[in-house]
């Protein structure tokens, strides 16, 4: 694509939770951002979360197929939140998310229900399967950078991105 290096842009995340929410940050270094108002964020300068919250074997196994039905994406570009992204009428009660311009790029926050979590895998939560996009448009045209292939491509692998929950530490006292 025209990806040109770290420096035409790069991202790094976290992952972290609490009894409330599951929540995704996401830091891009982008030399030029780029919007598009009304155009899809692939095609402009955003971040694409997917997480596939179900239960083993079918989150380990998925393709990306049923997308916005059997998982979840969060997709937003600079200046967005919630209420603004694209897919919001799929999400979950009580995500929330928001992008916001930086020096060196734009940051995007998301904060998914544990709710929802326990919701899909019928139990309180163990795992979930993440995997993030950016996409980057410059003026010789878009790229697309995935953390872990894309899970509709043949060089996807079972399990890729997935994140195990932190037992409960227990009383010491």
């Amino acid at each position: 694509e025209h990806w040109s290096g770290p420096d035409d842009a790069s991202f790094r995340f976290g992952v972290a939770h609490d009894l409330d929410f599951l929540y995704v940050a996401v830091d891009v270094r982008d030399s030029e951002v780029m919007n598009k108002p009304g155009g899809f964020p692939w095609e402009q300068d955003a971040v694409e979360v997917r997480l596939d919250a179900r239960a083993d074997p079918m989150r380990s196994n998925g393709i990306g197929k049923n997308e916005l039905k059997d998982f979840l994406l969060l997709a937003l570009t600079p200046g967005q939140t919630d209420k603004d992204m694209f897919s919001h009428d799929t999400l979950p009660a009580g995500t929330k998310a928001v992008c916001v311009r930086s020096d060196q790029g734009f940051r995007a926050e998301f904060a998914i229900p544990v709710s929802y979590l326990n919701a899909q895998q019928g139990a309180e939560w163990t795992a979930v399967r993440i995997n993030i996009a950016l996409d980057d448009l410059d003026t010789e045209g878009p790229s697309h950078l995935w953390w872990r292939p894309d899970w509709r491509w043949p060089e996807s692998y079972s399990g890729s991105g997935t994140f195990l929950r932190m037992p409960k530490a227990k009383n010491r006292s």
